[in-house]
């Protein structure tokens, strides 16, 4: 809950600085538009194990598997971050997020999750 209220905050916040009723500047809407990404990232992950947990998949309860799907978003994260401090235009437009990663993210971390099994003891 915590997660989607900083999301609709930092996108609203976003929003504000892009229609230039916030005072911005560019390197503040790409840092706003990094932070949006990232916590996209952070959504995601949460989602998935949000509906893990309510449908009682493996996934809920076992560590290990748990922290494999953890690192798809981190992975997209880290090169979300090093992308921007270092070339800015491949990830940010002038209108919209960084949306290759994100959706990324997003579409590729349940079939991922799908194709752990759960470990033997």
């Amino acid at each position: 809950m915590i997660i989607q209220a900083t999301y609709l905050f930092l996108d609203g916040t976003r929003t504000l600085m892009m229609n230039r009723i916030l005072p911005s500047n560019e390197a503040l809407v790409n840092f706003a538009s990094l932070c949006l990404a990232i916590t996209l990232n952070i959504l995601s992950y949460t989602t998935l194990m949000f509906v893990a947990c309510k449908i009682e998949l493996p996934l809920a309860e076992d560590k290990r598997q748990s922290r494999i799907v953890l690192g798809l978003p981190i992975a997209i994260s880290i090169f979300d971050i090093v992308c921007a401090l270092f070339a800015p235009n491949l990830i940010f437009s002038a209108n919209d997020i960084n949306a290759f990663t994100s959706c990324f993210c997003q579409l590729a971390t349940p079939p991922l999750s799908s194709g752990l099994r759960p470990t033997m003891p």
